[in-house]
């Protein structure tokens, strides 16, 4: 880094303290990096809950283990001496921090960056809840404390307002007390939902309808402190680094073109004329970084002056379809064509789809091609001593498919606005180290990194064994053919013995 040419945003994070939530997530881990590679802050305060298996050190400790950070590795090791990882904890009360910690907290961090989401497609609203509305009202009371507080930048969803057509960069108004949800939640659990079911079956998922209320807790700070927030569409692979088509999540469109890629699922029930709203994973973290920087500045600076803040709050839609759409169609097409340049080893059918925007032949054609397959697959497993439940496998698959189709089965015009402002804002050398502008994107050649991406870092399949995937196409390929071949003959068989005995029947044939 040139220490004596600094751009305008990192000689913002120059000597910053960060506070980082969701860093063991894709997003979480990208800021990371990012933050470490490109800025010179002073150091970063991972915030890290234990899971099963692991205590918060041992979760950091395989997180730098992630290819993302060889290249810091390799220049300097040093930077990863700046991570000071605490334990909390997002759905727990002063998210479950140490005083001694939290009174560092208070008194050291200048920056914010909340990640941390509850994003599963099959998590309650009552758990989504706890994390994405009082995890962040928690994040708030602390950061009202902070004594150096400079920005503090939520991440959401653009979809969090997706009961709308048109979609702007504001917050908007719901019918309902966050604060009074929140206790509702907390005293009765379940059935204080009871209360709010004609608002809360409006959204698609948990996911969407939390950070819609989160957003209105983000609201209630306007004026007290520097908050920002940054909306993102489908998440997928990062475009230019800091390794182009690094991927290591299942959320969103990526679920499903594995399941395809695999030759797993074959039907989708949507609209594929309609547009796939897709941003690349390091484009999403540029603009949080970005929006930080801004949040602070524009309040002096005239630059922002364009920015629409309504309620002082600004909102940035990091989304593509604006100026660079894309269909699904388009999307699948290409998808299809690198996944058969360069299969995966791990095969286990060969790859078609069919997209239906009729209900009724989706639920026909996937009883045909899912169901019957998979209680087949069982019936041979169970057959020869093995145990194994391919029914199950595809009813996980369908939690991806489900939450996704609703989105191929509508569109949203979003305003990207303050976006476009924030990009002019910027100086050269800050458009180029912290780029966010989806309009330069060649789909084409991003997509096929996006593929490979998902075959070595998620399929854990590395590309030396690209001839062995060619052999097993071909081979699943002879199969299917042979296989809708001999069905095509046997409903003409069926048909034509049917055919014989109603003309005998009838007409004495």
């Amino acid at each position: 880094m040139d220490q004596g040419n600094l751009s305008d945003i990192q000689d913002f994070y120059k000597e910053k303290c960060v506070l980082l939530t969701g860093a063991t997530g894709f997003l979480g881990k990208l800021i990371l990096e990012k933050l470490l590679r490109s800025t010179e802050v002073q150091k970063i305060y991972l915030l890290v809950r234990r899971n099963r298996k692991d205590d918060p050190e041992k979760r950091v400790e395989k997180l730098l283990e992630c290819p993302i950070f060889d290249g810091i590795k390799r220049i300097s090791s040093e930077c990863l001496s700046k991570i000071i990882v605490v334990h909390g904890d997002m759905s727990l009360i002063d998210l479950g921090l140490e005083e001694k910690i939290l009174k560092n907290i208070v008194k050291e961090v200048n920056c914010v960056f909340h990640t941390a989401v509850a994003a599963k497609v099959n998590q309650t609203i009552v758990d989504a809840s706890l994390t994405n509305i009082r995890g962040t009202g928690e994040l708030l009371n602390i950061a009202r404390s902070m004594k150096k507080l400079k920005s503090f930048v939520l991440v959401s969803t653009a979809y969090s307002n997706c009961v709308k057509e048109e979609i702007d960069e504001k917050i908007y108004d719901l019918d309902v007390d966050v604060e009074e949800f929140i206790t509702s939640i907390e005293s009765d659990g379940v059935k204080g939902l009871e209360k709010y079911k004609s608002l809360t079956e409006k959204w698609p998922s948990s996911f969407t309808f939390t950070m819609a209320l989160a957003e209105n807790l983000i609201k209630n700070e306007s004026g007290k402190l520097p908050v920002a927030i940054v909306r993102c569409s489908s998440i997928i692979a990062t475009n230019l680094g800091p390794i182009r088509g690094y991927i290591d999540s299942c959320h969103g469109p990526t679920g499903v073109v594995i399941g395809v890629g695999l030759g797993i699922l074959r039907v989708f029930y949507g609209d594929d004329d309609k547009v796939g709203d897709i941003v690349t994973a390091d484009y999403v973290i540029n603009n949080a970084i970005a929006a930080g920087w801004a949040v602070n500045e524009y309040k002096d600076y005239d630059k922002f002056e364009k920015l629409y803040l309504k309620d002082k709050v600004p909102v940035f839609n990091c989304v593509s379809s604006p100026n660079n759409p894309i269909t699904w169609k388009t999307f699948g097409e290409i998808m299809d064509k690198y996944g058969k340049e360069s299969p995966s080893s791990k095969l286990m059918w060969y790859p078609y789809k069919i997209v239906t925007s009729c209900l009724y032949n989706y639920l026909l054609l996937k009883f045909l091609l899912h169901t019957i397959p998979a209680f087949i697959l069982d019936i041979v497993l169970l057959c020869v001593g093995k145990r194994g439940r391919i029914s199950g496998f595809y009813d996980q698959m369908e939690g991806y498919t489900g939450n996704i189709q609703y989105f191929m089965n509508n569109s949203w015009v979003f305003n990207d606005s303050n976006n476009k402002e924030l990009i002019k804002g910027m100086t050269r050398k800050d458009r180029e180290l912290f780029n966010f502008d989806h309009s330069d994107i060649d789909w084409e050649s991003y997509l096929e990194y996006y593929m490979k991406g998902i075959r070595v870092y998620i399929l854990k399949d590395e590309m030396n064994t690209v001839k062995q995937g060619q052999k097993k196409l071909q081979t699943f390929k002879y199969l299917h053919y042979s296989l809708i071949t001999l069905g095509c003959v046997i409903l003409y068989l069926f048909a034509r013995f049917f055919l014989k005995m109603f003309l005998g029947i009838f007409f004495n044939v």
